[in-house]
């Protein structure tokens, strides 16, 4: 049966590599929403520019 201390030295050797993926995996998924804010900033735009578009067809008329 392994002792403690092999058994904490082996259970603290996994963990930086573990907090390393859970970085990765936090500034990934920040990655994620500032593209879909972005997208969704670009979809306002688009809507914005869309009514403007009918306001000046309407002013036209």
């Amino acid at each position: 049966m392994p002792g403690i201390a092999d058994l904490r030295l082996r259970r603290n050797s996994l963990r930086p590599r573990l907090r390393q993926k859970e970085r990765e995996d936090l500034r990934n998924l920040r990655d994620q929403e500032k593209d879909q804010d972005q997208d969704r900033g670009q979809g306002l735009k688009k809507i914005q520019a869309g009514k403007n578009l009918e306001k000046r067809s309407l002013a036209a008329d």
